[in-house]
């Protein structure tokens, strides 16, 4: 078994591992389960999203009747296919997130193409692995009742499920560059219940540093994350900490006192395309120094 075959293999398992104490009733869909490729091995380059938000559910209840029952009864059975089937129709993803993850190759911060024979060339995970939206085209309320990002009811359940999945994951995978397009609402999410880092009882894990070099964008803003507790599997890593490419692509450009910064320093850029472009520097940097 080659290292990619076996790094696929573990990764197929814990997802298994976690979300096979489910016992059925919130109608969650299949899982998102990563296709780790051999540029990941090379690179070590992992991005996190929030949720898939699109992978709805085919019938009832798809972690049970799909994911868990084919795991468990099907030899030749792929955890990974939907992941698969996403990349490969990746040239129509046109959704923040994925027109900022393009960004990085279109511009040449991350060498090659973002996919090559079918594998991304980074490694894409999501906070949340499960998701409950009942069907395409899901609006209003339906949709928002099957997000973990909206629905705080259906994030526990979910979270709860998940456990340390994410942490078993960083076991696993190695990387050298953690980009968290997850929001700064979601640190808690991804630091304390998904990584096992405390932000409590006067124990900071972590330090959080500015990265913008004129002082515009604060730690609220963007974060270079250094993990500090011996141990953690993330220790090397560099992690950076963002909005979601959805906001920061657009919605940002409101924000009155990052505009007045700008004019301060007199930047002629628009507040997204600054903020870009301090992410993408502290990207680039960080490879040219791996």
């Amino acid at each position: 078994m080659s290292e990619l075959e076996k790094i696929q293999s573990e990764v197929n398992q814990i997802y298994y591992d976690h979300l096979a104490k489910y016992e059925g009733g919130l109608n969650l869909s299949f899982p998102h389960v990563p296709l780790i490729s051999e540029a990941y091995l090379k690179n070590r380059i992992i991005i996190i999203g929030q949720e898939t938000s699109t992978w709805y559910r085919k019938g009832d209840d798809d972690l049970m009747n799909v994911y868990l029952k084919n795991y468990q009864s099907s030899p030749d059975f792929d955890p990974t296919v939907y992941y698969r089937e996403f990349v490969d129709g990746l040239s129509g993803a046109n959704r923040g997130f994925w027109k900022f993850s393009k960004k990085l190759y279109d511009e040449s911060v991350i060498s090659g193409p973002i996919q090559e024979n079918g594998y991304l060339n980074h490694c894409w995970i999501n906070l949340f692995s499960v998701e409950a939206i009942p069907k395409k085209g899901s609006k209003g309320k339906e949709k928002i009742d099957g997000q973990p990002t909206q629905n705080k009811k259906l994030r526990k359940e979910v979270l709860k499920l998940q456990d340390s999945l994410l942490y078993d994951l960083m076991v696993i995978l190695k990387p050298k560059i953690l980009i968290a397009l997850t929001g700064h609402k979601l640190n808690g999410v991804l630091f304390a219940d998904s990584l096992g880092l405390s932000f409590e009882g006067g124990k900071n894990h972590m330090i959080w540093k500015n990265v913008d070099p004129n002082g515009i964008l604060v730690h609220r803003n963007i974060s270079e994350v250094e993990i500090i507790e011996e141990n953690h599997p993330l220790r090397e890593t560099k992690i950076i900490q963002a909005y979601h490419p959805n906001y920061f692509m657009g919605r940002i450009n409101t924000i009155k006192k990052l505009l007045r910064g700008l004019e301060e320093n007199k930047i002629d850029m628009s507040t997204s395309n600054y903020y870009q472009k301090v992410l993408l520097d502290w990207i680039r940097n960080q490879l040219q120094s791996n």
